[in-house]
């Protein structure tokens, strides 16, 4: 009896994968790569394959579709192939596809829920516009002094060192540098990571990005087959001990200022001053101040926008600052060192400039075009995530446009793919995509770009609202360097370089090394 109840069973499963994977077909979409339990992830988990080579195999094998579906495990996905499609659906029908999927099920890890990119409907909208501010040219310009002390720090630090060609791990050094800068930018926390190898803030990052190991595996990639496994288990993205230490800083820093009223060009100071409200009209700051004093620091009004909110952002904005920024500066640098033609045209105009100019300011970084155009070239090659996605929020429906297609009904809940990386390699769009070419960004050519097919922060009004922090972040640092230093290959480059294949995210792996030789002048 067990035996037969065991293989009635195996007969439901076997039935309910199978009509799982035939969603797309159904809908006489094409379809490709589904793979019982695993979907297009077989390769990635068992033959060695990147993400990014998957999606480039799939893109290129399809590239005349307007879409196709695959499956994530055992969801269905629609991958959109066509950049009109697609700023139709990101901007002119951004209502139907305003929400990223959730990475957990809701209620399960409060830190996670409440931050901007997890976000959704009219909490997402309300927390965007308070978040804005703190992204306009003004607060740039506010932030500008921040970044460059960071930047000046880190050069001096291998100016001091007694060397010729002073070789490094571009990941792990150039994190330390993306970490300081969101530490006094976002939680104005001061510390020095070059020198103080081993400070707390430093190493607490670390785990908070760390993808490595089971549970991180069991976090970030079982939860995609098996959502509901989220709400058993009651697994946290973030490790408590992490969100402790972050949510402790935030608390002193917030109280500190509201008790000595210092104001300073940061991510805390915005969110302590947003425009909103509690119930009876206090504004968020004298609230914390009150509930400091009346309840020893434990916020019991009904704050709109209180400490954790502020701990949630400030957690979100680490956690996708710090490891992407410095993996983008590791294969800028990668690219400098193994094209040093490029590198010598970068040189002279920043030599140019200094010429011209007794120091570096916000107004002078937005005018060194060639430097814009190698950061720009770098976003196209390696943009930081190889793809993003939607949420259906309303039916929709993809009315035909070729004879083969036929009307693809979407339904509220369905997930579609934005393959950022195929996209941007695209020989359609991007001649010989492999080559590093600052000039496809140059004034005139810059025009003969097709919208929608260069998309490294995303496209539409979910765009990452921190796009001009990470491109100020990047361009103050490239300038320090290239000013002072040469950068060199070394006997541990490894070229091509050898990106990480199990990330989602485009990261730097083994062989990511380069050298700084003292310029003469």
């Amino acid at each position: 009896m067990f035996l037969l109840l065991v293989f009635v069973l195996v007969l439901i499963t076997i039935q309910l994968v199978r009509k799982r994977y035939v969603y797309w077909a159904e809908r006489n979409v094409v379809q490709d790569m589904a793979y019982p339990l695993f979907g297009i992830n077989w390769k990635s988990v068992f033959g060695g394959c990147s993400i990014a080579e998957i999606f480039q195999e799939l893109y290129n094998k399809y590239s005349e579709k307007r879409y196709m579906g695959v499956y994530d495990y055992t969801t269905p996905i629609l991958v959109i192939l066509n950049p009109h499609l697609l700023k139709k659906i990101s901007i002119k029908d951004f209502e139907y596809f305003m929400n990223h999927r959730p990475k957990l099920p809701k209620n399960v890890d409060r830190m996670w829920n409440r931050n901007l990119f997890n976000l959704v409907g009219t909490e997402w909208r309300e927390m965007r516009k308070t978040l804005s501010p703190a992204h306009t040219g003004s607060r740039m310009k506010g932030m500008f002094v921040l970044m460059e002390e960071c930047a000046k720090n880190f050069v001096q630090h291998f100016l001091q060192q007694d060397q010729d060609i002073v070789e490094l791990d571009a990941r792990e050094t150039l994190a330390r540098y993306t970490n300081d800068v969101i530490a006094t930018s976002a939680y104005g926390y001061q510390c020095d990571s070059l020198k103080d190898e081993n400070n707390e803030f430093y190493i607490r990052g670390l785990q908070t990005t760390d993808m490595s190991g089971l549970w991180k595996f069991i976090k970030f990639d079982m939860l995609r087959a098996f959502p509901w496994l989220g709400k058993i288990i009651k697994v946290e993205l973030f490790d408590g001990d992490v969100t402790n230490f972050f949510g402790k800083i935030i608390e002193e820093n917030v109280l500190y200022r509201i008790e000595n009223k210092i104001e300073r060009p940061d991510l805390i100071d915005l969110l302590m001053h947003a425009d909103k409200s509690t119930s009876n009209g206090e504004t968020v700051v004298s609230s914390m101040k009150e509930n400091k004093e009346q309840n020893n620091g434990h916020q019991k009004k009904n704050l709109r926008f209180n400490i954790e909110d502020i701990t949630a952002q400030a957690l979100i904005f680490f956690f996708s600052g710090f490891g992407t920024v410095s993996s983008v500066l590791s294969f800028l640098t990668y690219e400098l060192a193994v094209n040093p033609d490029i590198q010598k045209r970068l040189y002279e105009e920043v030599s140019q400039f200094r010429s011209k100019n007794d120091k570096l300011t916000y107004e002078g970084l937005g005018s060194l075009t060639y430097l814009d155009m190698v950061l720009s070239e770098t976003l196209r090659k390696w943009p930081s995530f190889i793809r993003t996605d939607r949420v259906c929020s309303r039916s929709y429906t993809i009315e035909p446009e070729t004879p083969d297609e036929t009307a693809v009904h979407i339904n509220k809940g369905d997930i579609i793919w934005i393959p950022i990386f195929a996209i941007h390699h695209d020989e359609k769009y991007w001649p010989n995509p492999e080559k590093f070419d600052p000039d496809r960004f140059s004034a005139e050519n810059k025009m003969k770009i097709v919208p929608g097919t260069y998309i490294p922060f995303g496209i539409g009004p979910r765009t990452c609202i921190a796009t001009r922090f990470v491109i100020q972040e990047i361009k103050i640092l490239l300038y320090e360097i290239i000013s002072t230093f040469e950068i060199v290959v070394t006997e541990k480059t490894l070229i091509p370089c050898q990106p990480y294949k199990k990330s989602s995210a485009l990261l730097p792996g083994e062989g990511f090394w380069f050298g700084l030789q003292r310029r003469n002048s």
